[in-house]
């Protein structure tokens, strides 16, 4: 959780860096087709505020930084790559399966933006952005490469022997999205998942109203469910919310009987979501608006004891971002609905 207004808390499913020396641009545990001009290079700080990012030149077409991960064959893969301009602004990376058929990205370092194919560009600050892109393997991949390349049409044309880009923290990860770096040094690494569960008490919680209000967001639309629960440990008893396995879709629910179901524009921005339970009084409020959904039902939980970051018997985990999370043992007008979901 950094201190500032991007901090949030972030929970991630378990994935492992497959890239057995992320950081090592140098040539270790890959094929350094290009130049490396200056190793730990004083020229710029890196993401993590010191002197070890990597100047990375190619000196003709083609040119290209080659990591060497083992994965497996018919999955989903995912890359990720930190990159900040230098003479160069624009870079692609490609996973080669063994087939030969490439999975790739472009990257535009000047504007911030993708020039072909899919995925993400974040930007981190100082000039330095984290490039991702996901895809999937017919047969295994053989390779990770990165590629500098010139700014302007053609991309591989018209070098001059000197065009160079900054680079940090190589991940390729067996998931539909990459998750944040996981450094490296000898062997692939795994990160275990991480959970937030068993806050509060029964004299916490309030079984005939209250609301549930929380500022989250998606990681991905990756066809799962996400949820955050009040509960006694049993999906007989709960008060939840969360993200559905569909595309930007959002469930309310009381006990497993009674939903509130509906569509926000993009479930990976944050959005704050109030659900307030009460008989003949359940509400939905996101982003200060009045949702006006009919929840079905309508049954109120009992034994409420605790609040967990998953439907409450450990599955269907809530992997996002969380700013806030509040709990209120009444109801409220919509007047503090309102207020406390606005912007």
């Amino acid at each position: 959780f950094s201190n500032d207004a991007k901090g949030a808390l972030l929970l991630e499913p378990t994935r492992s860096n497959l890239v057995t020396y992320s950081n090592n641009f140098d040539g270790t545990n890959m094929i350094n087709s290009a130049i490396i001009t200056e190793f730990n290079t004083t020229e710029t700080l890196s993401p993590e505020g010191i002197n070890n990012a990597s100047k990375l030149t190619a000196n003709s077409a083609f040119q290209r930084y080659s990591f060497l991960p083992t994965v497996g064959d018919n999955v989903d893969v995912s890359c990720s790559v930190f990159a900040k301009k230098g003479s160069a602004s624009i870079f692609s990376t490609l996973i080669i399966d063994k087939s030969g058929q490439p999975i790739s990205t472009k990257f535009d370092l000047l504007n911030g933006v993708i020039v072909e194919g899919g995925g993400s560009i974040e930007d981190y600050g100082n000039g330095w952005y984290k490039c991702s892109f996901s895809g999937s393997t017919s047969s295994g991949a053989t390779a990770l490469q990165i590629r500098p390349f010139s700014h302007g049409s053609g991309f591989e044309n018209g070098w001059t022997g000197s065009n160079y880009i900054y680079g940090f923290g190589a991940s390729l990860e067996q998931g539909s999205y990459a998750t944040s770096y996981i450094p490296t040094s000898g062997s692939a690494v795994t990160r275990s998942a991480e959970t937030a569960n068993g806050a509060g008490d029964a004299s916490t919680f309030n079984d005939s109203e209250g609301v549930l209000m929380a500022e989250i967001s998606a990681l991905a639309n990756d066809g799962t469910n996400r949820q955050i629960s009040i509960s006694n440990g049993t999906n007989a008893q709960r008060i939840y919310f969360g993200f559905s396995a569909n595309t930007n879709e959002f469930i309310l629910s009381s006990r497993d009987s009674s939903y509130i179901q509906g569509t926000i524009s993009d479930v990976l921005n944050f959005n704050k979501y109030a659900f307030q339970y009460k008989t003949g009084n359940f509400k939905a409020f996101i982003n200060g608006f009045n949702y006006n959904l009919t929840l079905d039902g309508g049954l109120l939980p009992t034994g409420l004891d605790r609040l967990n970051f998953d439907d409450s018997l450990g599955n269907a985990d809530f992997y996002g971002n969380t700013k806030q999370i509040q709990y209120f043992d009444s109801a409220l007008n919509d007047s503090d609905l309102e207020k406390i979901t606005s912007w």
